[in-house]
Parts: C-alpha cells; sequence; structure tokens
C-alpha cells in the first residue's frame, strides 16, 4: 500500500535555540529552506517555493525590521496575496522551531507559542490543478499585532464569495467533534490500542453557496488532545511498517483536537 500523498513529502525540521532577534530566524530559514530547492525572490528574505508540476507554488517574504517582531506576507501561485500579514513576537533568549517541506513552512516561538504557516495543500485524489485556491494559512498576529485565530485555531484560505484572503471567512478546517459523534472521537485509540489519526481536511465554498472538498494540509494530522501534550514527539504509522515521528504543536485545530506535524 503506497503512503498517502499527503504525508509523503520529505519533512524537516529545525531548532533555533535563544534566538537574539527576529533577524536571526530569517538567517536560519535562509539556510534551510535554499537547501532544498526554495529560491531567492527579490533577496534574502523573500523566497519561492519549489514549482510543482502543475506550475503550482508559494511565496513568503519576511520583514524583522521591528527587532523584536517577525512579520510575513504570503502569496499563492497567482499573486493573490493575504494583505494584513502574519507576525510572531519575539523576545531574546526564545526558542523557535521551524517545520519545512517543498510547500510549506510553520513557525513557532515556544516562548509565547505564537506561530504562523504556509502552505500548499494536497488535492489528492484529485490532480494538481483541479481548483485554484490551494493556499492555506494558520497564524496567531497580524502585521499590526493584532491578535486573531487565538481560540480554536482556523485555518484560511482563498475566499471565493470575498475575492480576497479574508480571515474573516475561514475555510472549514477539518471537521467539527460533533460529526464523528462524541462517543467516536472521544477515545482517539482503536480497540487494541494504537493511537488514532486523522487527516486534515480543508473545506471552502464554491462561490455558489456549495461548500466543497479542497485538499488536505500535507504532513499534517490531527490527534486527540486529551492524550498528548504541546510539543510531546509521537509515533504515528502512515504506512503499514513505516511509522515516523510526529511532533504535537500547542494548536488546537478543532474541539478535542491538536494539530501533529511530520518531523522526520
Amino acid at each position: 500500500m503506497p503512503i498517502p500523498p499527503h504525508l509523503n513529502q520529505v519533512a524537516y525540521h529545525l531548532e533555533v535555540p535563544a534566538v537574539a532577534n527576529a533577524a536571526a530566524i530569517v538567517t536560519a530559514i535562509d539556510t534551510a529552506i535554499l537547501a532544498i530547492g526554495w529560491t531567492y525572490n527579490g533577496g534574502t528574505g523573500y523566497y519561492k517555493s519549489p514549482v510543482d508540476a502543475y506550475g503550482r507554488f508559494v511565496e513568503i517574504s519576511f520583514d524583522s525590521s521591528g527587532g523584536t517582531n517577525l512579520k510575513a506576507t504570503l502569496k499563492d501561485h497567482l499573486g493573490r496575496s493575504y494583505v494584513a500579514g502574519s507576525r510572531i513576537n519575539v523576545t531574546a533568549g526564545h526558542n523557535i522551531e521551524i517545520w519545512y517541506s517543498s510547500f510549506y513552512i510553520i513557525i513557532l516561538n515556544r516562548g509565547n507559542d505564537h506561530y504562523m504557516t504556509i502552505q500548499k495543500l494536497v488535492l489528492d485524489p484529485e490532480d494538481g490543478d483541479a481548483h485554484l485556491n490551494d493556499m492555506v494559512f494558520s497564524k496567531t498576529l497580524q502585521h499590526d499585532g493584532a491578535s486573531d485565530n487565538l481560540t480554536v485555531r482556523q485555518w484560511f484560505a482563498y475566499s471565493v464569495e470575498a475575492s480576497a484572503y479574508n480571515v474573516a471567512t475561514p475555510v472549514v478546517a477539518i471537521f467539527e467533534t460533533a460529526s464523528l459523534g462524541a462517543g467516536t472521537f472521544a477515545c482517539g485509540m482503536t480497540p487494541i490500542g494504537a493511537r488514532e489519526w486523522w487527516p486534515m481536511l480543508v473545506f471552502g465554498n464554491d462561490g455558489t453557496g456549495v461548500v466543497r472538498y479542497r485538499g488536505k494540509i500535507p504532513n499534517m494530522v490531527l490527534v486527540k488532545n486529551s492524550l498528548v501534550a504541546a510539543y510531546q514527539k509521537i509515533p504515528i504509522s502512515i504506512n503499514e511498517g513505516d511509522t515516523r515521528t510526529f511532533r504535537v504543536l500547542p494548536i488546537t485545530a478543532t474541539l478535542g483536537a491538536r494539530c501533529a506535524i511530520r518531523e522526520d
């Protein structure tokens, strides 16, 4: 049986201990992602992901000039951007963790749990050009420092209705616990004691009022939050005889579930 495509991206993880300032995060990211095929898109701090077989990619640009905050502007392959941006606040001495691959970057400040992501969906079982709206992101702060998305963490995508990336209209992030039934989701373990996990399925309005499947978030799954702790490393089987390490993030993606990102 093949590994599910959404869990089959080569995964990388980087720890940046005791950063001096926001610029130190950009320096670490620069070295890491250029080594796996990302390219400069205007110099240091401006990056374009590898282009896939369908001509799709994502872009991210960083601004560390504030010293104690790192801002990011995100763009999809059509040049559409999220104008309010993403931000994490940084204090000297904070430890930063970064998970990255060809089509995503996740930056997490362990000093305050601020985070930001940019991710290109895996459209499986559809072809990679099945629709145009394949970039998603999540974050805790906007460029101006305003807090949002702090309770149940939503993922956001292009709003067909608003013709913009609009955090007031999040995508349907995965599922709601109630849709599975309280008894089903409450256990989190199979009858023989194996850990249950769920793919992070993303849905969104197609512009006609119909909510449709958009894709899966790569290398990320949901696990029952009462059975794990933030930052815990857990083994998850992604295929018969193939168990990988996933890191539980301090991100509650939906009621009763936490996100976990593949680390190896």
